[in-house]
């Protein structure tokens, strides 16, 4: 069974979503609610519904396909996938399922009770939490599909943990408390201001304790009063000061790397800034290289995105960078051509996409000088050009305005050919250029045999 089937995908949301009920609803069972009978109420119910949950994805590990990282392959037979699973996981998985209520209903008499065992029995029931090392398998399935940032993740993550550390040692506080019959616990203590019958409100007198543990704000109104609780007090503030320290270094550093090209871009801004203060340039050029520096702003992500491209494999780069630029090739006459068969036509589109190379123009530049060499094609996203032909009779010259989409310079695939003509932008001009020799390079290839016999 795969991994990616849809079952799944209806299958691991629902996993999920029961893990987090686990983490934060049998805590606060051990913590807060102290019946360990098997009643049928709406809590009983719940638990049980849970733990069928968990023991069909139980057994369904026995029959997913694996990853086999000594072999570098996935496992290949139901045996071979079940003695992966019985080797790794079994055990976790096992004690994440056990009844410990049913274990703790049991031992519920006197005798047990007079050796204290209930309450180690009590505390067995956290074992649950193991199921939370479900997650990272569910979480590891989903990263393919998740289009979320890595930084957006890791902020969700931090916030997620806080919460639930401080909900964790909301509940360790209050299993310091074994008596609620004693008069030396922070619980008797704060009995005036808390209703102690409520375990609601003994657990947000906890959770307040622990925030302000957690967050390093001091101490409030809830102090511990005796050795026991001055211990789990310590520990306290020492998870949560070490767990803030993390989350604030951490946090610190995903918010400034969420705001790299940013950061990046303003840095160039402000050595420009520097460097035209330095050669004492003039404010019109000034304001000039600003707007130009601003208008290619996306320029500058190109080299991160051709080193993206250049880790795919070769399929996968033809088929995105035939899915980015395809559009704007098959503008060109000779590479959508009717001539050339559909399977040779798309190969050929997919190669030139790969050579395009990203370009940009200020208004007034020349983009294509009168007589020079045919060498490059010129495919426009966005702006304005003037084409100029020169006059066959008299002096005066031709003038066409050519708004992008367009393309200029269809004849570079002709032989030793000088352009009668010359290209000047009018506006901010954006594209992408190619070079002849790229294109006659491609030609050679015997894959494109009949795109190259339109060429001669």
């Amino acid at each position: 069974m795969s991994p990616d089937a849809s079952f799944f995908r209806i299958w691991d949301p629902v996993i999920l979503v029961l893990l987090l009920v686990t983490a934060t609803l049998t805590p606060y069972e051990v913590a807060f609610l102290e019946d360990f009978s098997e009643d049928f109420d709406s809590l009983w119910w719940l638990n049980r519904v849970i733990d069928i949950a968990f023991v069909v994805d139980m057994v369904l590990q026995f029959f997913i396909v694996k990853w086999v990282s000594t072999r570098q392959r996935f496992t290949q037979s139901l045996r071979e996938t079940s003695s992966v699973y019985v080797r790794g996981w079994l055990l976790i998985d096992f004690l994440s399922v056990f009844p410990w209520e049913f274990v703790g209903g049991v031992l519920n008499d006197e005798s047990v009770q007079s050796l204290s065992l209930l309450r180690v029995i009590r505390l067995f029931r956290l074992l649950k939490l193991v199921r939370l090392l479900r997650a990272s398998r569910i979480l590891k399935r989903w990263e393919a599909d998740l289009e979320l940032r890595y930084s957006v993740m890791h902020l969700c993550y931090f916030l997620l943990l806080c919460i639930t550390v401080s909900h964790w040692l909301a509940c360790l506080w209050r299993l310091s408390v074994d008596d609620l019959t004693r008069t030396d616990t922070w619980i008797a203590a704060v009995s005036d201001t808390v209703d102690i019958r409520s375990p609601l409100s003994v657990y947000v007198a906890s959770l307040y304790f622990s925030v302000y543990c957690v967050t390093t704000a001091g101490f409030g109104d809830v102090v511990p009063q005796n050795d026991m609780e001055r211990l789990i007090a310590i520990l306290t503030m020492a998870a949560g000061a070490s767990i803030y320290a993390y989350s604030v270094g951490s946090v610190s550093a995903i918010v400034a790397s969420m705001d790299e090209d940013n950061n990046a871009f303003h840095q160039t801004m402000d050595n420009l800034n520097a460097w035209m203060n330095e050669v004492c340039l003039p404010a019109t050029m000034r304001a000039e290289l600003r707007k130009y520096f601003h208008h290619t702003r996306n320029l500058s992500k190109e080299p991160t995105y051709r080193r993206l491209l250049g880790h795919m494999s070769p399929v996968l780069r033809k088929r995105v960078a035939s899915h980015c630029h395809s559009t704007w090739v098959q503008q060109v006459p000779f590479f959508a051509s009717k001539l050339v068969p559909r399977l040779e036509r798309d190969a050929f589109v997919m190669e030139v996409c790969l050579r395009l190379v990203p370009v940009s123009f200020a208004p007034d530049e020349t983009v294509v000088r009168h007589n020079e060499p045919a060498q490059l094609l010129y495919i426009l996203k966005r702006g304005l050009v003037i084409r100029t032909l020169p006059a066959l009779v008299g002096n005066c010259a031709c003038n066409f305005r050519v708004l992008a989409p367009a393309v200029i310079g269809e004849d570079f695939i002709l032989t030793n050919f000088t352009r009668p003509y010359s290209v000047r932008s009018l506006t901010f001009l954006d594209g992408y250029s190619l070079e002849k020799r790229g294109l006659e390079h491609l030609l050679r290839h015997d894959e494109f045999p009949r795109a190259a016999s339109l060429s001669e």
